[in-house]
């Protein structure tokens, strides 16, 4: 189960690790935001929490945990099969099972340390991520990360790896 932040969270670093594997961001089908808060938002994918929760497919608990319903788990199901799904369902993968090897809140604290999302905080305004001055820094980490480990299937190294590279080295925004 997780919160509305953290899938949006969580779709971000999907899209992160689409980008590592060489692909433009714009091909992922919805961009993301950066919040004044430091956090990643998909207003695209907003509306489909949104419309899955009004359709009956996904729901809240008492403790704000979004979770699926019956419905829901058949749509899912429905969802993976298709041949448009197939490519994004690694990446989404990837980033879930980052929860295997840290922390969410490693992975929130390491995710607003990510350049392009970093300005969002420090000046705390809200800004379109991946598309910054900043995306070359963050290319820079990609191509050093893959001349070190490589590319491909497996992108929970790669994705842990880096998470742990920004939670250890790279400098918070306010020092």
């Amino acid at each position: 189960m997780a919160n509305v932040a953290d899938v949006h969270l969580f779709a971000y670093l999907s899209c992160l690790l689409f980008v590592y594997n060489g692909f433009p961001a714009g091909d992922w089908g919805y961009s993301f935001a950066g919040t004044s808060l430091g956090a990643p938002f998909g207003a695209d994918l907003q509306d489909c929490l949104g419309a899955a929760s009004m359709a009956d497919l996904l729901r809240q608990d008492a403790d704000r945990f979004l979770e699926l319903t019956a419905a829901g788990t058949g749509e899912l199901s429905f969802l993976q099969g298709l041949n448009s799904c197939e490519e994004r369902i690694a990446y989404l993968e990837a980033a879930a099972a980052t929860l295997l090897s840290m922390p969410t809140g490693l992975v929130k604290i390491a995710i607003g340390r990510e350049p392009t999302l970093r300005p969002a905080l420090a000046l705390r305004v809200s800004r379109k991520l991946i598309e910054s001055p900043a995306v070359e820094l963050l290319y820079e980490q990609f191509r050093s990360l893959t001349a070190v480990i490589g590319s491909g299937r497996d992108l929970l190294i790669p994705a842990t790896v880096w998470l742990t590279y920004l939670n250890q080295e790279a400098p918070t925004p306010n020092g």
